[in-house]
C-alpha cells in the first residue's frame, strides 16, 4: 500500500461530498420552482434525473466510506509494522489522520524540521519494509 492512498481517498470523499451538497442544491431549486400545473409526458424528467443522481451519488460516497475505513486500518497496520519511534508517529498523523506538518508539529511540541527529518526517516523505512 502506498502512504498517499488514504490522503487521495480523502480528497475523493470530499469531492463526492461536494457534488451531493450541489445536486441536493438543485432538487431544492428545481422543486421549488414546481407549481402543480400539468406537463407534457416526457420520457423521464429533470426531477427524477436528479433524484437517480443523487442516490447514485449517495451510493457512491457509502462505497467511498466503507473504502477509506479498510484502507485506514490497513496503512496504520503497515506503519506501525515498518517503522519505530517518532518516525512512525508522524507518519500516522501525517497519512493516516491526514494532517500537515505543521499541525503535526504543533501537537507533538517539536519543530517542523525535525517533524521534516523524522518523516524521511520514516519514509525511507517505510519503503524498506
Amino acid at each position: 500500500m502506498k502512504l498517499d492512498e488514504v490522503i487521495k481517498m480523502r480528497g475523493e470523499i470530499a469531492a463526492c461530498e461536494r457534488r451531493l451538497e450541489s445536486l441536493r442544491e438543485m432538487q431544492t431549486a428545481m422543486t421549488s420552482r414546481l407549481d402543480g400545473l400539468p406537463r407534457a409526458k416526457a420520457h423521464t424528467s429533470k426531477v427524477e434525473e436528479l433524484a437517480t443522481r443523487i442516490a447514485d451519488t449517495e451510493k457512491n460516497l457509502a462505497e467511498f466510506y466503507a473504502e477509506i475505513d479498510e484502507k485506514v486500518s490497513k496503512l496504520a497496520e503497515e506503519i506501525f509494522r515498518r517503522v519505530d519511534g517518532m518516525s512512525c508517529t508522524v507518519l500516522f498523523k501525517r497519512y493516516v489522520m491526514c494532517k500537515t506538518f505543521a499541525q503535526i508539529a504543533s501537537e507533538t511540541n517539536y519543530s517542523e524540521p525535525n517533524i521534516h527529518c523524522w518523516h524521511r526517516q520514516g519514509v525511507k523505512a517505510f519503503g524498506r519494509g
